[in-house]
């Protein structure tokens, strides 16, 4: 075996990715799954962009989602670029006075919840309003994930404007740049 294909599959066996995934969403209509909140409950991040928008919001907004798990150490390098690049937009107006909202999904099962919790609160993120839980993952396989961490861009209209496998050097650049991209949309 070359040293580059044993690379490639130490790599992805840890959860990053040489390359981005070959089947990107950018450009396609985001799916509409449903999500488990920590207290057991159902949300459908899709109230907030997309056809299905509404239910009480006057406008639709921009979100952004990202995929992840406590085993994954690519994950957990990657949580700090995700919250400063989405930091800088949360709760901003941005073009055409859209809002912006982020999500943890973590994929682990329920009976790690509790550790769930723990961990992203140790990073400063609201489980409460910025965490849900896939742990079947039907939202995952929607989306196509294939790897972690995995990071969509949806625009207000529903539209992925960006599709980020792993933890690349330029990460939280290019989340910006695919966030400025949704909040024009």
């Amino acid at each position: 075996m070359t040293r580059l294909k044993l690379l490639s599959l130490l790599l992805a066996a840890c959860g990053s990715v040489v390359a981005d995934d070959p089947v990107t969403m950018v450009g396609k209509t985001a799916p509409a799954p449903i999500f488990t909140t920590l207290s057991g409950e159902y949300q459908r991040v899709s109230k907030l962009y997309g056809s299905d928008a509404g239910g009480g919001q006057t406008e639709k907004s921009a979100v952004a989602l990202s995929f992840m798990s406590l085993n994954c150490v690519p994950c957990k390098k990657e949580m700090p670029l995700f919250l400063e690049a989405v930091r800088s937009f949360s709760g901003q107006p941005g073009s055409g006075n859209k809002a912006f909202r982020f999500f943890f999904i973590s994929l682990d099962p329920l009976s790690a919840k509790d550790k769930v919790r723990e961990f992203v609160v140790g990073q400063g993120v609201d489980p409460s309003k910025e965490l849900l839980l896939d742990p079947y993952q039907r939202a995952a396989k929607m989306f196509g994930v294939s790897t972690i961490p995995r990071t969509f861009v949806i625009a207000p209209d529903g539209t992925v404007t960006d599709d980020i496998s792993g933890a690349p050097e330029d990460y939280g650049a290019r989340l910006k740049v695919g966030i400025e991209k949704a909040l024009k949309q």
